[in-house]
């Protein structure tokens, strides 16, 4: 070690000119004399750079369709228009000032809605901001602040709705649509009973207990629109029985089982949704498919499975919607519910039993 110290001397004595040599080297100097005697050194790291930041993995169902983005704010705009109508029509209810108030929280939260999909807060994602807004199913909201503006006009409708429908349930041409004959029939009973409930208890001044007693009207639809529905399925079955193409003509009729099955499950409302986008289609493809060409026919072909793809995607969404929101009314329930005393089991009772007190031995 001496001869290295003396060599090291020398060599300072020779660079002593570079600036900032000396101190250097006895750095160096000591590192060396630490390695000498110990040859375990521990190696410090250097501390992570504190820049790089964890990227969070996004997955393919967190990506947003703009189409999305412009669907909601289309229905939070059609919503809040419907609102600001309602409040123009309280004028006439004992408890208009209570009815105002709630339209003008649901105007407020609409646009709360509407700014977090704008610009999501710092602990969402934009997906999970539209998904509070769907689950929160604010249409619900404002169509039962209507039912209770229409409640007087709905209680005169429904007899009438009633009968008129029943008169088509008699011709056969509506008994070949593949609708559930029986199930509506029994729907229009249940619904009689109800309206009968519900007419008693508005005229004796209680119109959230009438309201309550025709709930399902709100959920499902107006008897009315279960007639529509009704007429429009005839209108369509017409037009497609018209199509000499065979192909053509199975392709469209197929068109017409979401909305029997719609039907028959009561969704009187959704089955006027997709005929509002099956009926301009039939009408559009029967005429074209009259002597059309075999080209003309190929892009027909396409264009029916095009939408059937597209609504054969809404169809899930929707009743992905559906499930999600059934998922949240029974936590809702659940967390409502009292909490249960589960009783000591007897094992883990503290009072000895007799057999415990006899194996018990006492000194001597």
């Amino acid at each position: 070690m001496k001869k290295h110290l003396k060599k090291f001397k020398h060599l300072l004595k020779r660079k002593r000119h570079h600036v900032g040599y000396t101190t250097s080297a006895i750095l160096f100097l000591g590192l060396g004399v630490l390695l000498a005697q110990n040859d375990a050194i521990p190696i410090l790291e250097p501390p992570p750079d504190e820049s790089q930041k964890f990227e969070e993995q996004v997955f393919p169902e967190d990506i947003v369709d703009p189409r999305e983005v412009e669907n909601a704010f289309r229905e939070i705009g059609r919503l809040k228009i419907e609102a600001r109508g309602l409040s123009k029509r309280v004028a006439r209810l004992k408890n208009r000032e209570e009815v105002k108030h709630k339209l003008n929280e649901i105007i407020k939260e609409l646009d709360t809605f509407a700014a977090n999909i704008k610009n999501p807060p710092s602990d969402y994602t934009e997906r999970e901001v539209l998904m509070e807004f769907y689950e929160a199913r604010m249409w619900e909201e404002v169509g039962a602040v209507r039912a209770q503006i229409e409640l007087p006009q709905i209680l005169k409708d429904i007899p009438l709705a009633i009968r008129r429908i029943e008169k088509l349930l008699k011709l056969k041409a509506y008994q070949t649509l593949g609708i559930d004959m029986q199930g509506v029939t029994n729907y229009l009973s249940e619904l009689k009973t109800a309206h009968a409930e519900a007419d008693r208890l508005y005229k004796a001044g209680d119109t959230q207990s009438a309201m309550e007693e025709i709930q399902f009207i709100q959920e499902s639809g107006h008897p009315g629109e279960l007639e529509g529905a009704i007429r429009r399925l005839k209108e369509i079955n017409d037009l497609i029985k018209r199509v000499r193409d065979k192909q053509i003509q199975k392709e469209l009729s197929e068109m017409l089982f979401p909305i029997t099955e719609a039907i028959n499950e009561g969704d009187f409302r959704v089955a006027n949704e997709i005929l509002n986008e099956v009926h301009p289609l039939v009408t559009d493809v029967s005429r074209k498919s009259y002597k059309a060409s075999a080209k003309t026919r190929t892009d027909i072909l396409k264009r029916l499975s095009d939408f059937e793809g597209k609504m054969n995607s809404k169809m899930e969404e929707r009743e992905e919607m559906e499930r999600i929101g059934e998922e949240k009314m029974m936590e809702e329930l659940k967390a409502k519910e009292p909490a249960q005393i589960q009783p000591i089991p007897i094992e883990s009772s503290i009072t000895p039993t007799i057999e415990q007190t006899t194996a018990v031995q006492t000194p001597s």
